[in-house]
């Protein structure tokens, strides 16, 4: 047997092992209803510290069984895993050995073989380097803790001042005697809201017209055997010499290649040099 093959078998037997570790451990946590780690969310409520308790308590119960979830989840994934790996385990050896004997019962017997002996060196290596620990879950106590506000925490009053970034511009000017809070503007000041608002509801949303729009119109337009404007019309081609027969009074079309008849002759080089 090949040194590569036994390494590679031997690799997976060990994860294997692991991962049977990883099962037992969280299959007693979940069954004690032990989380096993703290959810980080990134939610952002105005006025938090000013939420009530319930609040915080079903925060506390949502994510405890979130993560119980997550942790059922995980034993279950990580068996197709060990599957996986057992099936590798096997086809390494069976390929290997299929090289030697042609005969099947005789391969089927030498892959067993080799299978059950790096199984057990795998497993006796395993529980020499790992440190397979013996947890007793009832005594553990679950990552999953409630966040409350500061105050709460701290049995003192709660806050009594409001801050409110988006009202200092108003505050600003009342205090400054800029603005009056009177009937009269206040409700002046709801109709100009009311105005703005009602005129972006009904400004026409732009909707891209694929027949009507510029590009569309360019693709679809026939395009001439001979335009009449000639080079000014092209666009973004470069600049061709044309080609010219033995007659004069004849030339080719540089966008077409068909000979075409020009109404007047073309001068000759005498008359454009004078």
């Amino acid at each position: 047997m090949k040194s590569e093959i036994q390494c590679e078998v031997i690799k997976r037997f060990s994860e294997i092992f692991r991962g049977q570790n990883f099962q037992n451990h969280v299959k007693q946590a979940t069954e004690n209803n032990i989380t096993l780690f703290q959810p980080i969310t990134n939610f952002f409520i105005p006025q938090y510290s000013r939420l009530p308790a319930k609040y915080f308590e079903q925060v506390k119960e949502y994510k405890t069984l979130t993560v119980l979830g997550m942790q059922r989840s995980a034993v279950i994934a990580n068996k197709f895993t060990q599957e996986l790996l057992l099936l590798e385990c096997f086809k390494l050896l069976n390929d290997e050995v299929c090289l030697h004997y042609e005969s099947e019962t005789d391969s089927e017997s030498v892959t067993k073989y080799f299978f059950l002996t790096f199984f057990i060196a795998a497993k006796v290596n395993f529980f020499k380097t790992f440190n397979v620990k013996v947890i007793i879950w009832k005594n553990k106590t679950s990552k999953v803790h409630g966040s409350v506000a500061g105050w709460r925490k701290n049995n003192s009053e709660p806050p009594k001042e409001v801050k409110s970034k988006y009202a200092e511009q108003l505050i600003k000017a009342v205090s400054q005697n800029k603005v009056k809070l009177d009937k009269i503007t206040v409700m002046k000041d709801l109709e100009n809201l009311k105005t703005i608002s009602r005129e972006s509801s009904d400004r026409p949303k732009f909707v891209q017209n694929t027949q009507n729009s510029s590009s569309a119109r360019n693709n679809n337009r026939p395009r001439p055997n001979y335009r009449p404007n000639g080079p000014k019309e092209v666009r973004k081609q470069p600049k061709q010499q044309f080609s010219r027969s033995k007659n004069p009074k004849y030339f080719r079309n540089r966008d077409i290649g068909t000979e075409t008849v020009e109404n007047e002759p073309v001068p000759s080089s005498s008359t454009n040099q004078q």
